[in-house]
């Protein structure tokens, strides 16, 4: 799967801490986020801190995939916020 779209690592990681997921604070000296949440014990959501890395894109396209494998979501050319003021209901269910 390819998004075929560009998000900040940080817009990545603050979207997903807003989802429940924290980052875990060992790997930032490796320059990765790796995320954690409680309602899915073992599983960890990873992608490079710097979005040059050479493999950024493919890391993020996998990222989002696994996220709406977990939620049971389908993945779109865009990520919404969470919240109701962000969210339409055509976008409802939508990462």
């Amino acid at each position: 799967m390819t998004t075929d779209l560009h998000v900040a690592p940080t817009d990545l990681r603050d979207y997903l801490k807003a989802l429940g997921w924290s980052a875990l604070g060992r790997a930032l000296q490796d320059r990765l986020y790796v995320m954690e949440h409680p309602h899915f014990p073992g599983r960890q959501l990873i992608f490079p801190m710097d979005s040059a890395a050479a493999d950024y894109g493919e890391s993020v396209d996998l990222t989002l995939q696994k996220l709406a494998d977990l939620a049971h979501l389908p993945v779109a050319t865009g990520i919404q916020a969470p919240g109701p003021s962000r969210r339409r209901s055509s976008d409802a269910g939508v990462l």
